[in-house]
């Protein structure tokens, strides 16, 4: 069976450690915007689902499963173009060991610096070699 995008968010934030607060304010709305996410009140824009993708490192697998069933199949099938159509879920376990592996090492931060990595997770990757070249350097005149 599919997962919902709502039930998607809520287990994998709870997974990372992180409250609906940090999301939001990394999102940057409210909390009580953010929450009508994961009780399926409102659904987020693409682009936003895709963020949150990011923050949560969410497997693309899961994620389109949400969307599609035969989507997934497709991805599945660039993967290993030898996987069969058989109307079968695919294992995913593997991508929840992934994600429960990454959880302790986030998990046992304090808050502040789990902030700071949803925050960095949200930049693009020109930005976060900007941010982290201004952080070399920054550590380096000063410490």
């Amino acid at each position: 069976m599919n997962e919902t995008i709502p039930n998607l968010l809520k287990k994998y934030r709870l997974n990372c450690g992180y409250s609906q607060q940090m999301v939001a304010n990394t999102l940057n709305i409210d909390r009580s915007t953010y929450t009508y996410y994961e009780t399926g009140k409102s659904m987020p824009s693409m682009n936003t689902i895709l963020i949150l993708k990011n923050l949560f490192k969410i497997p693309y697998d899961e994620l389109i499963s949400c969307f599609d069933s035969s989507a997934l199949l497709a991805v599945k099938k660039l993967n290993d173009p030898t996987i069969e159509d058989k109307h079968e879920e695919p294992d995913l376990s593997n991508c929840r060991k992934k994600i429960m592996l990454d959880k302790t090492s986030i998990y046992e931060l304090p808050k502040e610096e789990q902030q700071l990595i949803l925050y960095y997770r949200r930049l693009n990757q020109k930005d976060k070699e900007k941010l982290m070249g201004e952080l070399h350097n920054h550590i380096k005149d000063n410490y």
